[in-house]
């Protein structure tokens, strides 16, 4: 069955790893998916008060006070959350926030 515009998952593309972000981001447009992006600098309570999300993408610094912040609050509102590792990163075999 195919999905209807209404259907499509509606994903915040975190911009901490810029260059995979828009990549990412463009890929999940392409696809027909609604995307919204968010910044380290942005406020996410107030982003996520005006607007529901089906999935939250973290692009990088997942270990960073910004992106812990938001993973609690994709948290508290039951929200999916996806976090994007490089092999280099540190801490990566600990597993996500």
């Amino acid at each position: 069955m195919a999905l209807t515009d209404h259907d499509m998952a509606r994903i915040l593309v975190t911009l901490d790893d810029l260059e995979t972000a828009v990549r990412i981001n463009a890929a999940l447009e392409g696809a027909g998916y609604s995307t919204s992006t968010l910044s380290p600098v942005d406020d996410a309570r107030a982003l996520l008060r005006r607007q529901s999300f089906d999935l939250i993408l973290l692009t990088g610094a997942v270990r960073e006070p910004p992106a812990r912040k938001l993973s609690a609050l994709a948290r508290d509102a039951e929200i999916t959350t996806l976090a994007l590792l490089e092999s280099t990163d540190p801490g990566t075999a600990e597993g996500a926030p």
